[in-house]
């Protein structure tokens, strides 16, 4: 049978290795997705005046469509922080 200290101190072990793998876990995240990471966001913000409709979009500019909104310049691919909107 365990003492009360024991038990506090494998749940203490447990809370601190829980810890470690998630610390683990979020270092290696993986590389940023267009459709995983990025749609998701512009969808919620952006798509009402920058989406698939055609008579609702302005600026001519299209942000659904990753090679579209790339080839804008609305998206700048591997430079974090050259623009607002960086994948």
């Amino acid at each position: 049978m365990c003492s009360a200290a024991a038990r506090l101190i494998k749940a203490r072990l447990v809370v601190f290795l829980q810890a470690v793998f998630l610390s683990l876990s979020v270092g290696a995240a993986e590389p940023v997705g267009f459709n995983r990471d990025v749609r998701p966001i512009l969808s919620d913000n952006c798509f009402r005046c920058h989406g698939p409709e055609l008579k609702s979009r302005k600026a001519k500019l299209r942000l659904d469509v990753r090679e579209v909104a790339v080839e804008k310049g609305a998206i700048v691919t591997g430079q974090n922080g050259a623009r607002p909107c960086c994948v």
